[in-house]
């Protein structure tokens, strides 16, 4: 709501709690200071002078002022909702209860990853590892916000459409090894590597075959997240289909 009054709202960006990491190498310093001694529920607003307003590993005031110029002066208000020893059981126990209400009766196929299969193949027959296919795909968190897809009307529904994207099936690339699967455009294209969860469902994936996937961020966007549109150790869903090369 903020963002809508200040003009500079988009569908397409994650809006919501995120992890702050108790790192200087993570998270400003001048936030790190900022919250300590918050308890859960507690809110602060605090003003960041620029020499603490960027991630950095100094022991001394002297080497944060003489290393000053890629902070700038700030103001934060900060709402602590939970805390955690462990992000990655954190992440793993989310999952657990998000695959219990909407991928029941799936079991993790490897830790922090779950497959389930919407549409079954149309053949017993799977992709070999040197063969190319077409796929369609919708991306979400797990609070059901879609940050990408390569269908137009998915895109329009959920307010992320962009004229500047073209919205059709993308090619796949197969490979012995599922984390050096490609993705591309086109077949004139050349292909890049996707993260390891999306490849893996692709390496699982039959013709014609639809299923959905979800995975925790150690096999997808980790610490990083991803363009404002995933934040940092974010569990993710993919819906994926094999589909027929589009005319």
């Amino acid at each position: 709501k903020l963002s809508q009054q200040v003009g500079t709202y988009s569908a397409a960006t994650y809006y919501g709690p995120t992890v702050l990491v108790n790192d200087r190498s993570y998270t400003e310093t001048g936030v790190l200071e900022m919250v300590k001694g918050m308890r859960i529920g507690g809110t602060r607003t605090a003003i960041i002078p620029s020499w603490l307003n960027y991630k950095a590993d100094y022991e001394t005031v002297d080497e944060y002022l003489k290393n000053n110029s890629e902070g700038v002066n700030a103001i934060y208000t900060i709402s602590v909702l939970n805390k955690t020893d462990d992000i990655v059981a954190w992440e793993l126990d989310t999952l657990e209860r998000y695959v219990a209400t909407n991928m029941s009766g799936v079991d993790s196929l490897k830790t922090g990853y779950y497959y389930k299969t919407i549409r079954e193949p149309s053949s017993s027959t799977k992709f070999s590892t040197d063969t190319t296919f077409f796929i369609n795909y919708t991306g979400r968190l797990l609070n059901g916000h879609v940050f990408d897809t390569t269908i137009e009307d998915t895109a329009k529904v959920h307010g992320i459409w962009s004229s500047k994207k073209t919205y059709a099936p993308k090619v796949i690339t197969m490979n012995e090894e599922y984390s050096k699967i490609t993705m591309a455009a086109s077949y004139s294209e050349d292909g890049s590597t996707v993260v390891d969860g999306f490849a893996y469902c692709l390496s699982m994936l039959g013709i014609h075959e639809k299923g959905v996937c979800a995975f925790y961020s150690q096999l997808g966007y980790g610490a990083s997240g991803s363009s404002g549109a995933i934040p940092a150790y974010a569990p993710i869903v993919f819906e994926i289909e094999a589909v027929d090369e589009p005319d």
